[in-house]
């Protein structure tokens, strides 16, 4: 006991120092974005631990993941506030981890080791070795990394909804900028505080996902109302951000809910809905503007030159591909591609994205099934739909929300719903499930 408080005083020691040097650097560069941070997070860890610093801090990474790298500016360029925070998190939630034992589906485990054994072998052979391995690092760090560490954690269920409320939070105030802002001149899209309208898009139809989950597990009907009105703001943000690919998926995910809620309310209420939108059709598509999802969909504002892009991107990586087809050629320039599943084919091969398949239908399989956080993977199968036009293979928009899909391929506590007394416990930090399987008897979450 006495060895183990020794190092949570030598821990505490080091990340005030840490904190303290921050906010000083900070201060001297003219950086008061960083120095509120490290000022606050200075008095956050003091005043809660680390234990409790380390969740607040994952709160704020999810909070900042819709906006992505539209608020870079705010760190001096130093990376993304995302970044920061979620570094800063596993920093101070590792200790507490560190006598528990990992549990993983084998599936998954599988799926990964194949993809990054070839993403490695791919960079290596590229002629731009080392631009594609520091490519590699970041891409597994949110593949991988951060699901293992989220499946190592196991939060309690309202660490989760905390989590997951502060994304659509999030995503809610980068609503209203783009509102108040005000649509493009030129394209007619909006864009929130993301850097891009597709990002935009992107962070509504997550947001929408998100929502899904949330729904079936608050039952109070003010919140039900209040998740009613993010639904909504999120399907304005798809609408207005102009994504055709955001949309198309919004609509596949919504036309899936009486196959996963399995009941005849839920099927009574799309039908519905679609019945309404088919029959304003001519109304909405007058109303839409060329610049919207709906408009570019029918070949509106800037669709025709996006699309004479995509083809000439999607025909080089398909060049790329075929030059390497076994062993993949480097993750330089995949992004250009505009599409998950090319880029990963180009990065690491066939066999590497056969890695990738099972990795995501690992992830997205568990909707149809009994766990108690099935619904999480609500957003697995958001990625599935939007790879093929996405540009970005480790997008911390999607990839930071998503992590959490790990959970319910894992054995469920007793009380997924309950905090467990044991939380507050050395004992609680004893996990009993191992590397490689998922079958044996679950710990109780934290």
């Amino acid at each position: 006991m006495s060895e183990a408080l020794g190092r949570r005083d030598l821990l505490l020691t080091a990340v005030a120092v840490l904190l303290t040097a921050g906010l000083t650097w900070a201060a001297a560069t003219i950086n008061p974005f960083l120095a509120l941070a490290a000022a606050i997070g200075l008095v956050v860890f003091v005043t809660l631990g680390t234990d409790r610093a380390g969740v607040v801090c994952l709160v704020v990474a999810f909070a900042t993941a819709p906006m992505s790298r539209g608020l870079d500016g705010l760190t001096g360029g130093i990376g993304t506030p995302t970044d920061l925070f979620l570094v800063l998190a596993w920093l101070l939630l590792l200790p507490s981890l560190a006598n528990r034992r990992l549990g993983l589906p084998t599936a998954w485990t599988l799926g990964i080791v194949v993809l990054f054994s070839f993403a490695l072998l791919g960079s290596a052979i590229s002629s731009t070795t080392v631009q594609s391995l520091a490519s590699l690092a970041q891409w597994m760090f949110f593949l991988a990394g951060l699901p293992l560490l989220i499946a190592w954690w196991n939060p309690a269920s309202s660490r989760i909804v905390a989590l997951l409320w502060a994304y659509v939070g999030g995503h809610m105030v980068s609503t209203f900028v783009g509102l108040a802002e005000g649509k493009d001149p030129v394209t007619g899209r909006y864009d929130g505080l993301t850097i891009h309208p597709n990002g935009f898009g992107l962070a509504g139809l997550v947001s929408l996902a998100i929502l899904f989950y949330l729904y079936q597990h608050h039952r109070g009907q003010g919140l039900r109302l209040l998740m009613a009105g993010a639904a909504l703001l999120s399907l304005t943000s798809i609408w207005f951000s102009g994504s055709r690919g955001a949309l198309a998926v919004a609509i596949a995910l919504v036309a899936m809910l009486p196959l996963v809620e399995r009941s005849t309310l839920s099927s009574i209420g799309v039908f519905s809905l679609g019945a309404v939108v088919l029959a304003s059709g001519p109304v909405i598509v007058s109303l839409s503007g060329e610049g919207s999802a709906l408009g570019r969909l029918l070949g509106g504002g800037s669709a025709t030159v996006a699309d004479d892009e995509r083809e000439s991107a999607f025909s080089g990586g398909i060049e790329r591909f075929l030059d390497a087809p076994l062993t993949g050629s480097g993750l330089v320039n995949v992004e250009l591609i505009h599409n998950l599943y090319v880029e990963v084919a180009v990065a690491a091969g066939v066999v590497g994205l056969i890695g990738y398949l099972l990795v995501l239908g690992t992830l997205a399989r568990p909707l149809f099934g009994d766990h108690p956080q099935r619904r999480l993977a609500w957003m697995a199968w958001a990625v599935v739909g939007i790879a093929a036009a996405l540009p970005g293979l480790w997008d911390r928009t999607i990839w930071v929300p998503v992590s959490l899909a790990i959970l319910p391929t894992l054995l469920p506590s007793a009380d997924p719903r309950r905090e467990t007394a044991q939380e507050s416990s050395p004992e609680s930090d004893e996990g009993s499930t191992v590397v490689g399987t998922n079958r044996s008897r679950p710990r109780p979450a934290s």
